[in-house]
């Protein structure tokens, strides 16, 4: 199965897609939905105000590759493969199961996957029933972490 391929073709038909629907606001103000701006930072902490309608910890705008995030995710924690991530806790931290067992932090968080849950990304990678269980693997965690990426050292695995 060629995820890159599928990928690719989805980050830009997404990439596009957000800034259609992110067009500047039609109000007199321009400003942000209060609402939004509440729960941006939230999730995180603080941080600059930005609509984050999701909670998700990444700001609606272009950034969001994966708007209306769902946190936790329907994985068990103790149904995950090893090397494979989900977010099986309340937070924006990925976890994973460690190779001698139970699970731990991830390396990888929503920022890094630009707002996409485990399950968005197989939605993007068009990724079939079959493979879905366990979570998702590492080279599926690398290829939307580069994807999102704008310096060469997100280049190295």
């Amino acid at each position: 199965m060629n995820y890159r391929f599928r990928f690719q073709a989805a980050l830009l038909a997404a990439v596009a897609a957000s800034a259609c629907a992110n067009a500047p606001d039609a109000d007199p103000g321009g400003a942000p939905d209060d609402a939004a701006l509440a729960a941006s930072g939230a999730a995180l902490g603080g941080g600059p105000p930005c609509p984050d309608v999701d909670a998700d910890g990444v700001c609606d705008d272009a950034d969001d590759l994966c708007p209306g995030s769902t946190i936790p995710e329907g994985f068990l924690a103790n149904a995950l493969k090893t090397h494979h991530h989900a977010l099986v806790d309340g937070d924006v931290v990925f976890d994973a199961k460690a190779p001698a067992g139970g699970v731990e932090a991830s390396k990888f968080t929503l920022e890094d996957t630009r707002g996409c849950t485990c399950e968005q990304i197989m939605d993007l990678l068009d990724v079939g029933p079959a493979d879905r269980a366990g979570g998702c693997s590492e080279g599926m965690m690398r290829l939307i972490a580069r994807a999102g990426c704008s310096t060469p050292a997100c280049e190295k695995p």
